[in-house]
């Protein structure tokens, strides 16, 4: 681990200091808490560092998120994070990739580019995501994208879809 861990009282969480870890601010730190107590997380601001958060308060940095991430979601077997980088527009630069890290490797793969498919059928770019979250038997990711149609110069933003991707 690279950070300083958690400063406890009382079993209360009282801050996470992250140290050397990263040159960012903590924004997003949510993904869910694994069945052996492991919190996931994601930097912001430079950074977009992945981590996960021990029981025992150690940081092990898990890569780079790639762009800005707002939101993470844990598979219910706490294996897999999925998330989309470039939350806030810039995604559909990229193709939208949903990503997935293994838990247990550091693995990262491209479950699938979103952005071409919704282009070609509703003439809409991706341009980002605040939201993925995951049904309870991990089989089917839920998001809710924000975008805009392809023919605009700025920013893909200002239209939300629901987008349900099967995993396989």
């Amino acid at each position: 681990g690279g950070g300083r861990g958690v400063e406890r009282a009382a079993g209360i969480v009282l801050g996470v200091g992250l140290g050397g870890f990263v040159d960012g601010i903590l924004d997003v730190f949510k993904a869910g808490v694994s069945v052996d107590g492991t919190v996931y997380g994601v930097t912001n601001r430079e950074a977009n560092r992945l981590f996960a958060l021990r029981p025992d308060g150690s940081i092990d940095d898990l890569g780079s998120a790639g762009e800005y991430t707002a939101s993470l979601a844990l598979d219910p077997t706490g294996t897999r994070i999925f998330w989309v980088p470039g939350a806030h527009g810039e995604a559909w630069q990229a193709g939208t990739p949903l990503m997935a890290l293994d838990t247990s490797t550091g693995e990262q793969t491209v479950v699938v580019e979103l952005n071409e498919v919704i282009q070609e059928e509703f003439g809409y770019a991706v341009g980002g995501t605040y939201d993925v979250a995951l049904s309870p038997d991990g089989r089917t990711i839920y998001m809710g994208v924000n975008g805009g149609e392809t023919d605009s110069d700025e920013q893909s933003f200002g239209e939300v879809f629901l987008l349900v991707i099967e995993l396989p």
